[in-house]
This record gives C-alpha cells, sequence and structure tokens, in this order.
C-alpha cells in the first residue's frame, strides 16, 4: 500500500482485541440455521478524468479487484450484519503507484441473557479525501492517491438492564470506542500530518422511575468517559452527573427539563492549546408525539459549556417520511466520527446507509475536510423521502457550522442540497440517479485565506442482476468545484464499470 503509515503496537492491540470480540461472538452462532456467509469478488474497471488531488488533470484507467466476505446473521441471542470489500487498485497508466483501499462496516447485537444483557457494536473503515478540495465528495469516486486518508471506528457497548417492579428501573452501560485516522496520502511539505488515534472507556450508570410514579418520569444519570491516544485525545476527560425529569401532560404531550454538573477537560500539548469547561448544566423543553408516526423534541440549555438549542422531528404518512434534527456537541475529528457511526444502518441488500435519510453512509463531513483540532459543530439536517409503487425520491437538504475552541483554525458554514431519484425499471434492473450542490465558507486560519466555494456533484448508476448470484453495474459520477481561491478548483468525470459474483 503506497504511503502507508505504520500503527503503533497499542493501536494494534485494539483493532485485534475489537475485531476479535466480533469475530468470537459470529463464530458462536455460526452454524445456526438462521446465518448466511457470502464470500464474493468483484471486477471493476474504472475511468478517471483526473486521479489528482486539486487543481489539473490526469486521466488514467484503473482496475480494480474487490474480493468480498458478508455476514448476516438473525438468531433468538445475535443480530449481525457484517460486510468486508477492501480493493485493489492498479493504475493501468501508472498515474500512481497500485493500492490498497479499506472499506468495513458493521452492526450487531448479542443478546446472551434476554431482557438482562446486550451487547451492541459496530464497525466502519473507509478511505477518506483529508482536505476539503479533495475530489473523494461524490460517493463512489476513487480517492486520490495523494490526499488519501483510512478512517477506522469501532463501538463496542455491553448493556445490563434491570427492573425492580414498577418502582425503579437500572441501566448500566460500558462503552469500549477505538477511532483512529491513519494518513497514507503522499502529503506535502506544508501539510500537517492528520494521523491521530483514541481509546475510550466511557461508564454510565441511568437509575429511572418506574411506573409507580404515574405521569412523572426521572432518571438519574451518571456518566464517566476517559480517553487516551494523540493529540487532543491524549487523557482527555469528560464526567457528568444529571437528573432529567419529564412529566406526561397528556399520552402525546410532556413537558421535560434536565440540572446537575458537567465537566469536560482536554489538556493542553505542545502544538495544541487545551479546553477546559465545567459547572452547572441545564435544559427546557418538550416533547410531543400525536401518533405513533410522528414525534418532535425541542429543548434548549446549557451544555459542554455553551448555551444552544436542540431539535428532532419525524413524521411518517403512507409512504412519505420526512425528518429532521439539529443538535450541537464539542468535538474533534475522531469523536466526530464516532457521533456518525450511530446512524449507520444497512438496507435490504446489506448496503450500509444513514439510518435518518436511508442514504449511502458517509462517516465525516468531506466538505470540511479532516482537521485536528477540537470544534463545536452546529449541524441541520432536513430530508423528505417519498415513495411510489416501483420507485422513490429523496431531497436532503443540510446547513452545517463549525467553529475551533481551541486552536488556531478555520471556522466553517456549508449549505448543501440534494435530490436523488431511484427505480426498478425491470424486475432484474434497477437505476438511480442524483444531484447535489454545496456552498461552502470557510473563515481561513486567523482571518487569512478565507474561502468561497461551490460545489456541483452528480451520478447516475445501472445494477442488472443478471443471475441470482451474479450482478453487474454502470456507475458515471461527476465533481466539479470552484473556489476563490484558484489553486484550490477540482473537478473529475468518473466512469465505472463492474462485474460482481456471489459464491
Amino acid at each position: 500500500m503506497s504511503g502507508a503509515r505504520s500503527r503503533p503496537a497499542g493501536q494494534k492491540t485494539r483493532l485485534a482485541l475489537l475485531a476479535g470480540l466480533i469475530g468470537v461472538s459470529a463464530a458462536g452462532n455460526a452454524f445456526a440455521d438462521n446465518w448466511r456467509f457470502s464470500p464474493s469478488i468483484g471486477l471493476q474497471q474504472i475511468y478517471s478524468e483526473n486521479t489528482l488531488a486539486g487543481q489539473g488533470t490526469q486521466t488514467d484507467l484503473v482496475t480494480q479487484i474487490v474480493p468480498g466476505l458478508q455476514v448476516i446473521g438473525d438468531t433468538a441471542k445475535t443480530t449481525i450484519n457484517l460486510s468486508y470489500a477492501p480493493a485493489y487498485n492498479h493504475y493501468d497508466l501508472h498515474t500512481s503507484p497500485d493500492r490498497v483501499d479499506q472499506s468495513l462496516n458493521g452492526t450487531g447485537s448479542i443478546r446472551p441473557i434476554t431482557d438482562v444483557l446486550t451487547v451492541d457494536f459496530v464497525t466502519y473503515a473507509s478511505e477518506q479525501g483529508g482536505s476539503a478540495n479533495s475530489v473523494s465528495t461524490a460517493p463512489g469516486i476513487l480517492v486520490p492517491s495523494s490526499d488519501r486518508v483510512l478512517y477506522y471506528v469501532a463501538n463496542v457497548t455491553p448493556h445490563l438492564q434491570q427492573h425492580f417492579r414498577d418502582v425503579a428501573t437500572l441501566d448500566a452501560y460500558y462503552r469500549l470506542k477505538s477511532t483512529n485516522l491513519s494518513d497514507e496520502g503522499t502529503k506535502s511539505p506544508s501539510r500537517a500530518s492528520l494521523s491521530s488515534n483514541s481509546l475510550q472507556n466511557d461508564t454510565e450508570i441511568i437509575l429511572g422511575s418506574g411506573q409507580s410514579f404515574g405521569r412523572l418520569e426521572a432518571k438519574l444519570d451518571f456518566d464517566k468517559t476517559g480517553g487516551s491516544g494523540s493529540g487532543q485525545n491524549n487523557q482527555s476527560t469528560s464526567d457528568r452527573a444529571i437528573l432529567q425529569l419529564e412529566y406526561h401532560v397528556t399520552r402525546a404531550y410532556s413537558l421535560t427539563g434536565s440540572a446537575g454538573y458537567q465537566k469536560v477537560v482536554y489538556p493542553a500539548t505542545t502544538n495544541i492549546l487545551g479546553y477546559r469547561t465545567e459547572g452547572i448544566a441545564w435544559s427546557v423543553g418538550f416533547r410531543a408525539a400525536p401518533r405513533g408516526s410522528t414525534s418532535l423534541s425541542v429543548s434548549f440549555g446549557k451544555q459542554q459549556g455553551a448555551y444552544n438549542p436542540s431539535l428532532e422531528f419525524s413524521y411518517e404518512r403512507g409512504r412519505t417520511k420526512i425528518a429532521a434534527s439539529y443538535i450541537v456537541t464539542l468535538e474533534n475529528q475522531l469523536e466526530s466520527a464516532l457521533q456518525n457511526v450511530q446512524f449507520l444502518a444497512h438496507d435490504a441488500f446489506g448496503n450500509a446507509i444513514d439510518s435518518r435519510t436511508g442514504l449511502p453512509f458517509s462517516l465525516v463531513n468531506q466538505t470540511f475536510g479532516s482537521q485536528n483540532v477540537l470544534f463545536r459543530d452546529k449541524p441541520a439536517l432536513l430530508t423528505v423521502t417519498h415513495a411510489f409503487s416501483r420507485s422513490a425520491i429523496t431531497l436532503s437538504v443540510t446547513y452545517d457550522v463549525r467553529s475551533p475552541v481551541n486552536a488556531s483554525a478555520a471556522s466553517d458554514s456549508a449549505l448543501g442540497v440534494s435530490i436523488g431519484y431511484s427505480r426498478d425499471l425491470t424486475p432484474l434492473i434497477k437505476g438511480s440517479t442524483s444531484i447535489g450542490f454545496t456552498d461552502h465558507i470557510s473563515s481561513g486560519v486567523l482571518g487569512s485565506n478565507s474561502e468561497h466555494a461551490q460545489i456541483v456533484n452528480a451520478g447516475a448508476s445501472l445494477n442488472y442482476q443478471i443471475s441470482d448470484r451474479t450482478t453487474a453495474n454502470v456507475q458515471e459520477t461527476y465533481y466539479h468545484r470552484t473556489s476563490s481561491i484558484p489553486a484550490n478548483d477540482a473537478s473529475n468525470n468518473q466512469l465505472l464499470i463492474g462485474l460482481r459474483r456471489r459464491f
């Protein structure tokens, strides 16, 4: 693998332990009736008009060989959906060294003691572009070798729950979270390495009220997180003790509130300023669920050292679904990946999708690029999906504002709109198309090198089911970025023709 960076021994150990836990859990029921192991092999030919990152063009033909293994299981004790499909890339015209791109996604739940003990896991690995002007924003575009970073995330969560008649409940969680960013690109001297890693141990205990309290629902939440790793992830801590109250005015409407103590610490390092916030955290709000398919939650308060509102909304009627959210978080790049991986889900064909939108899953906000700083992220998301008898259409609108809190880094905002349409053309042929537009504004570091960029991406694909085990696909993707900094202009047009066989 060209340009790869070796990982520290401790990091390799963590990855091996997490992978081993997942593997052992799956192996325990490897021969159960409801398990399916699907090895596969894929051959793809890609024509790319630009294998470079940023300005300039360099055409090439890239031959991809993609072995894969998918494990799907659904038993009384275990549910799992795991897929691993690394891609070997051979650049026929030698514009880039040959390389292997990692691709892993999986979710699962193991229930050793029904209704008492559950162990959930999620894992994801993918190649991303390191800079905001990479041509990798559009799904399906080959990441340029010079700008490639590998994100890996794994989260294992044992959950113990206990009910004390109708008086109280106990929920105890232990979360082991491993996140790694490996800078595998050939970097210019002016760009600092993006490589970083983090291992978090999160213990949470929630004492809740039972049904005997009537309309009042109370929860006492104790949470303690300790982190180790590189940069600002080294020795970071978070402590929280919060009392949460909810009073059900009616079955459909309730008032909510919380109050308690919160402490967040990111120690200073040689190159990074520290960040600390400590004191009272609180919120007030309400929830509404007038019907089972509609819910709304709105609140305002002080969390993680800042005053912010939050909103979550979902609506479903017939074949139409609407979802909206606005949740402010304090996080760095690796913690952002941890926040996003909770939305990893799978469609009926095992493809990774975002549970909020049904669109292809993306771990990071590629518009902003990778940044090894602590920032306050304010993403707003709205999606509208309507299903017809043989097709579906999705409208997605996003607005995200990201501001650094402990470093001299750029502040970013991005407004994006995308429309996707898919249709079953015949029982064996499925087609889809999408188009998106993003307006990105960056303040630059200390106000210098501010930038205004506009991004257009579009794509279309056809998938043909040749037989029960063989599929063919054709995919065209287009990406164009126009920037107020000419050196950050970028474009690419890519055609992919592939064949995959399952065994």
